[in-house]
């Protein structure tokens, strides 16, 4: 006969978990994992590790055994729950209130039904959110598009007597949805067209009305309330120093400015990516530095004493001695600067040299030459399926081509 266990009271506080589902009569059928909730699972780190973990929430059913809270502790939730078991009954029992507590839901009502976003900082909104994300030549997209005015584009912040900004989201569903939908990097329009489908065939009616500049609303709302926790981070006062990676690229014929920092917090060594920003002036390092500058500036007004290594490709642009970018900020710091060069760059540079040098530069040019006369060479294209990749300028590309 099977041990029907019904759930223990102290395996609460003991394991961290909490009921999510009870029977008429009040047992308690379903817990989940509080540390899947607030925390996630742990990534995993291997050259055997072929699948990434998922995301969803662990959910124990009736019958509930303590060996397999413990098993799922010790192999998704390692260095966390070893942490948990040092913690005293009183830390454990507010040990994921703090936790709720911060990212996101430190700025967020959930005692409403609708979402408030309290942001703190007024220069994220001004200067970043209203001003970097913001091109004024572009105030209308189609003939068939409301114009977009940066008034229209930030109305859901709004002004407080305090100089702070609130937003309220009073459609909470129609808010998720379009974040989700994001996410996974569908395109402002795509999300509004899906959800208004999903609203035509569920007859939601809170679903309606949704188009892609609310969309572009919704994702700036949450863009100011990433930026307010990232700076939050980067003052804490045990954070003395970080480091700052800074590459520029295009999509789609718009420029954009990537910004990465490295940041040391209680001991764990954190890659964040700060934001990717369009860039709408010419590819000037006075240009690149001025909305660097903007950035720190607004994030974190004491960069200049915390800044300690700046890293980017060798581009003259970015690496110039006397004007590059990494130059230019170097000059702004109060300490000294570490300089990094990005190895796979160089080792670009050096594998495209000498790759080139082949036979006096003739290998090279007549592989190149031949590979774009296969890119136009359409009934042999149709006929076996494929195209010639683009030899680009990178020799990973050709060396692609050849193999």
């Amino acid at each position: 006969m099977s041990c029907q266990t019904p759930f223990q009271e102290k395996h609460r506080i003991e394991f961290g978990l909490t009921p999510v589902q009870r029977a008429p009569d009040g047992t308690i059928t379903t817990v989940q994992c509080l540390f899947c909730v607030h925390i996630g699972r742990e990534k995993r780190d291997g050259p055997t590790i072929k699948r990434q973990r998922t995301k969803n929430v662990q959910l124990f059913h009736f019958p509930f055994r303590p060996e397999c809270y413990k098993s799922h502790m010790q192999s998704q939730h390692t260095d966390e729950w070893a942490k948990y078991q040092t913690l005293s009954p009183a830390d454990k029992l507010a040990y994921f209130n703090k936790k709720e507590a911060t990212g996101i839901n430190a700025f967020l009502d959930k005692d409403r039904d609708s979402l408030t976003f309290a942001i703190s900082q007024p220069a994220i909104v001004d200067d970043i959110v209203g001003n970097l994300f913001f091109n004024p030549k572009e105030d209308e997209e189609d003939d068939d598009s409301e114009p977009i005015t940066k008034a229209n584009t930030m109305k859901l912040f709004k002004l407080q007597e305090d100089g702070s900004y609130l937003v309220i989201i009073k459609n909470s569903l129609r808010f998720n949805l379009a974040i989700e939908h994001v996410y996974v990097g569908l395109s402002f329009r795509q999300t509004a067209a899906i959800i208004t489908q999903h609203r035509n065939l569920c007859k939601n009616s809170k679903l309606a009305g949704l188009n892609d500049h609310m969309v572009g609303q919704f994702v700036r709302v949450l863009l100011a309330v990433a930026l307010q926790l990232m700076s939050t981070i980067m003052n804490q006062k045990h954070v003395l120093a970080f480091s700052l990676a800074a590459d520029a690229s295009s999509h789609m014929g718009v420029s954009l400015l990537d910004q990465c920092i490295r940041i040391c917090v209680e001991g764990v060594l954190y890659n964040l990516h700060m934001v990717l920003v369009p860039f709408f002036e010419r590819h000037l390092a006075v240009n690149y530095v001025k909305v660097i500058k903007t950035m720190l500036d607004t994030l974190c007004p004491y960069w200049r004493s915390k800044l300690i290594s700046i890293s980017s490709d060798g581009e003259n642009t970015m690496t110039g001695r006397h004007g590059g970018v990494v130059t230019l900020l170097e000059k702004e710091c109060n300490n000294l600067v570490l300089r990094i060069w990005c190895v796979p760059h160089q080792l670009d540079i050096v594998v495209k040299n000498t790759t080139q040098d082949v036979l006096d530069q003739a290998f090279y040019k007549v592989a190149h030459a031949y590979f774009v006369h296969l890119r136009v060479q359409q009934n042999l294209i149709t006929d076996m399926g494929s195209k010639c990749p683009n030899d680009t300028t990178r020799w990973v590309a050709f060396g692609s081509i050849l193999h």
